[in-house]
């Protein structure tokens, strides 16, 4: 199937969500979704009202429940906090688009991206010359700002460096397991005849997967700390590495390329004192601004706040909100709609106390990252300049050409 899927029937739920704050609404949006696998549209057709699509109509009420539970647990212990916002656009800027779902139906119209399955795309040489177009300016600002060597890592991760990073127990709902059949030879001659002419994959007894000990990795720093686990850094260490990531956002939300499963991120990663620490931070701002300059672009740089599972979110926000431990780059995609392409982030020692990263005196290291979801900036780009690079800005429209002519 290579277009979007088709409103599925079923039964709507209406939950009234009066008085809870924008900002609430946008997560308990997402975690909607994973109240049940009958949840198969999440929708606010009111500023305080959810209406939810059931696939089964024996499980509404369950549903609408459950959904209340997740409000409910949004709302306790919350305390509004200022957002401050750093630069943004006094007005939002043209789009030729309304909205990321109008976007994606353009691009699957023009053959630039094809659907192989939820939150799964192949991306076509134009828009893949685009990303490597705007992935070559962040090399560029990774190595010219921050001095930050290029390294590589793999594309699994232990689950037990996840454990160890507070991912599973922060986000358990976007978490991805990789396992294989065990290595005995009657287990695998079971799979073997189980799956020789079925339609569904089967395991029989004594044939179940083993107990999971990697990960499709979430993002590219906890590849880092890994890399860093039980070292003492004599000063700060900064490195950039792009890396494919996987985030599991529930199979009915994942239906544009707004939402992936699987996606492309380059990341700056830095670690050393504080001092060390808030000095590159500081350059964070300074290098979303340029890049939106060299791409032609209008977006927001805001606080944020990770969308932490229903049960930590309230302290695990009001942390980093009130710290301002997170900024968003935030590109509109028209329709009212917005996506962030970007964030600048900082970890206090979390990492360093989790891994054992140390500094010369033994205290633990501070660490933050910049990082950039590539397939995110390229449809923030589209969505600004269009599909016909004649119109793109110079450096960009050569540059995509080049890399789109070579694949």
């Amino acid at each position: 199937m290579n277009g979007a899927v088709d409103r599925e029937p079923g039964t709507e739920v209406v939950i009234p969500a009066a008085g809870l704050p924008e900002e609430l609404l946008d997560v308990a949006c997402k975690l909607a979704f994973f109240v049940s696998p009958h949840v198969t549209a999440v929708e606010r057709p009111l500023p305080d009202t959810l209406r939810v699509r059931v696939g089964e109509a024996a499980e509404a009420e369950a549903v609408a429940r459950d959904v209340r539970a997740v409000l409910d647990g949004l709302t306790r212990g919350y305390r509004p906090l200022r957002i401050r916002r750093i630069f943004g656009p006094d007005a939002e800027p043209a789009t030729v688009s309304a909205g990321g779902a109008d976007l994606t139906a353009r691009l699957l119209e023009r053959g630039w991206a094809r659907r192989h399955d939820a939150g799964l795309w192949c991306l076509g040489p134009r828009l893949l010359g685009l990303i490597e177009a705007i992935d070559a300016r962040l090399q560029e600002a990774a190595r010219d700002v921050y001095a930050a060597p290029p390294h590589a890592f793999p594309a699994l991760i232990a689950t037990e460096t996840l454990r160890r990073a507070g991912y599973l127990s922060s986000f358990p709902q976007n978490a991805g397991f990789v396992s294989h059949l065990p290595q005995r030879l009657e287990a695998l001659a079971a799979f073997q005849d189980a799956n020789g002419d079925s339609s569904r994959i089967a395991f029989p007894p004594g044939a179940q997967p083993e107990p999971p000990d990697q990960c499709l990795p979430p993002a590219v720093c906890y590849h880092r700390f890994r890399d860093l686990a039980g070292e003492t850094l004599e000063g700060g260490s900064v490195i950039t590495a792009r890396g494919t990531c996987f985030r599991y956002e529930a199979r009915h939300n994942m239906q544009s390329l707004t939402r992936l499963w699987s996606f492309q991120m380059r990341e700056i990663v830095y670690a050393g004192d504080a001092e060390y620490v808030a000095g590159m931070a500081e350059r964070g701002p300074g290098v979303l601004q340029g890049l939106l300059h060299d791409l032609g672009l209008r977006g927001s740089c805001e606080t944020a706040t990770d969308p932490f599972f229903v049960n930590v979110f309230g302290p695990k926000r009001y942390a980093q909100v009130a710290g301002e431990l997170k900024f968003e780059l935030r590109l509109p995609l028209g329709g009212g709609e917005s996506l962030a392409a970007g964030s600048l982030n900082l970890h206090q020692d979390h990492f360093g106390k989790a891994f054992g990263i140390r500094l010369a005196g033994g205290a633990p290291v501070a660490s933050g990252c910049t990082a950039f979801g590539l397939e995110r900036l390229a449809i923030g780009f589209l969505a600004q300049h269009g599909f016909d690079d004649g119109h793109w800005p110079d450096a960009v429209a050569r540059r995509a050409r080049r890399h789109a002519l070579a694949g």
